[in-house]
């Protein structure tokens, strides 16, 4: 199995804070296709994580929760 070496890590990994607006935004300026994306509220609410990937997509009813007992859990919106 060939290895390939990541040399300049922002080209794979980026964080970015937004705040949402209730609407279904889409979230755009990364720089490249999200395979993952993992989501937390940072207010001192009890929400869970979210996470998605690439294979379920968010179309998709189900998420993971990195931070709860569960492995996965059906959403809503």
């Amino acid at each position: 199995m060939a290895y390939t070496t990541i040399t300049k890590h922002s080209d794979h990994f980026k964080t970015t804070l937004y705040t949402g607006t209730g609407s279904a935004d889409n979230k755009t300026g990364v720089g490249f296709k999200a395979d993952w994306t993992w989501i937390k509220k940072r207010t001192d609410d009890a929400e869970d994580h979210a996470a998605f990937d690439s294979v379920r997509g968010v179309a998709t009813p189900t998420l993971l929760n990195p931070n709860a007992n569960g492995a996965e859990e059906t959403h809503g919106n």
